[in-house]
Formats: C-alpha cells, sequence, structure tokens
C-alpha cells in the first residue's frame, strides 16, 4: 500500500488482497488502519494463500469506529476465545461481522478447522448489543452443553453458518440446537451460504447471497423456533441403549451435511 490516496477520514472502503508470499499482510493492514482510523464499514476479500491468522488482522482493532466488518476468505482463517474477546472490546460500535464463512469444502474442513461451537458464548459475552448481523464458519465436531450464564446475543437478527457442516443426526442436532438456543433469539434467521462465487462479490449478508438453511441445520432452525430441544434429548436419553431407533436415526440419507452448494 503506497500513500493515501484517500482522505483520512475516509469511511467505507471495500479491498482485494492477495495472500502470497513476499507480501507482509499485518504490516499492510497496520498502515490501513492508521491511514484510515475512522473506517466504519470495511470489506476485505483475501484471495489465494494458504492459511489465514488472527495476528493478520490485529491491527484493524485500531479502527474503533467500524460498524460493519467482513473479511471474506475462501480458505481458514479461524479464531479462538482470545482472539474473540480482543474483538469484542476493540468494536463497540459494531453492528455486522463477518468472518470467512464460505469456505472451500473438504472432508479435513469439515472436522478439523472452524471456529468451535462453542465460542459462540464468548462473542455473546464480549461484543456489543449492537451486533445485528454474524457470519462465521463453525467447527460443530464438539458440541457443549447450553451455558450456565444467561449471557445472550438481545439483538442478533441474522446469523449465518456459510458453508460450515453439521452432522445430520437427531441427538447431535438437538444438541447443538439447545447450546444455540440459550444465545440466539428464538425469531432468528439462520441461514447457509453456497460457495462463494468469487465474480459476483457478493457479501454473504446481500438478499443474493443468503440460502435459505438445508437437512441438518434447516431442523436445527424448526427445533430452535419450535422448542422441540428437550423432548428429543430426553428421548435420546432413553432410548441410548440402541442406536438404531427411531429418535436417534439420521435426519438424511448423509450422515454430514456439508451444505457446500
Amino acid at each position: 500500500m503506497g500513500p493515501a490516496i484517500f482522505k483520512p477520514h475516509l469511511r467505507i472502503l471495500e479491498s482485494d488482497l492477495y495472500v502470497v508470499s513476499g507480501i507482509n499482510m499485518e504490516q499492510l493492514l497496520s498502515q490501513l488502519a492508521d491511514t484510515y482510523p475512522l473506517l466504519e464499514d470495511l470489506r476485505i476479500m483475501f484471495w489465494e494463500g494458504s492459511n489465514i491468522q488472527f495476528q493478520v488482522v490485529r491491527p484493524l482493532l485500531r479502527c474503533s469506529a467500524l460498524r460493519r466488518l467482513d473479511l471474506e476468505y475462501s480458505k481458514t482463517f479461524d479464531l479462538d476465545t482470545k482472539d474473540i474477546h480482543e474483538m469484542g472490546s476493540a468494536w463497540r460500535e459494531l453492528e455486522v461481522l463477518h468472518v470467512a464463512s464460505r469456505r472451500e469444502y473438504t472432508s479435513s474442513t469439515a472436522t478439523t478447522f472452524g471456529t468451535p461451537l462453542g465460542s459462540l458464548a464468548a462473542f455473546a459475552e464480549s461484543f456489543s448489543p449492537k451486533l445485528r448481523r454474524l457470519g462465521l464458519y463453525l467447527n460443530t465436531r464438539h458440541i457443549p452443553d447450553p451455558p450456565h450464564s444467561s449471557v445472550r446475543f438481545p439483538n442478533l437478527e441474522t446469523f449465518t453458518v456459510g458453508t460450515s457442516s453439521l452432522v445430520a443426526r437427531k441427538a447431535n442436532v438437538a444438541k447443538a440446537a439447545a447450546f444455540l438456543g440459550a444465545l440466539l433469539p428464538q425469531e432468528i434467521g439462520i441461514y447457509r451460504s453456497d460457495y462463494y462465487v468469487w465474480s459476483s462479490y457478493l457479501s454473504v449478508f446481500d438478499s443474493d447471497g443468503l440460502r435459505p438453511p438445508t437437512s441438518a441445520w434447516l431442523a436445527l432452525s424448526q427445533m430452535l423456533s419450535q422448542g422441540e430441544t428437550t423432548e428429543i434429548l430426553s428421548e435420546e436419553s432413553d432410548s441410548d441403549s440402541d442406536s438404531d431407533s427411531d429418535s436417534n436415526s439420521d435426519l438424511d440419507a448423509d450422515e454430514t451435511d456439508s451444505l457446500a452448494g
């Protein structure tokens, strides 16, 4: 990034950044944050490369006026609890956040990578009640019990899981719904996305970029809205000696719902 070509009071910026060898992405974003400290709406589409660590985007924490942040990347870009707390503390005005929810689907991505589902509690705890839209690629391999605290997303309206996978077994989906039900408003819309079509440049939150949930995620949404999870989990507990019982049946023919288009 050369000398600033816009005035420092720039509020909206959309940019392509190529994650290639020889480019110091952290230094580049540090210069961006220093040059445009009043940014409110920032969308970055990362291209190529392998993986991105939170350290790369940490300089953006200095953009404390951000209201909308959209970080698009088709490869691995995951967050841990410490990262989430830092983000929530820095971006108190943030209303919309998207972090690389639309990934190239592989079996290893479905089971190994992704922001842990349990980390959503850290988002609810750390971020301002102003947060209305959230998009993440989730790792649902481990589904925790519902949090005991009363922390919730009070004003979240849209939650997109991108191409995140969820094992489409009834007890598994019900457990995920019980966890999410403790954090999300009952009337919230849960969406998924097809694999990102780079030429379209559509944000995950644009109307044409959202898709209704399918299979396991659809069942989860219905459980959230209808409050069925307690009964389903109770049924599973009563019938755990019979792994082939109806209450433990698959929700569809596929064990894993990849949602990858």
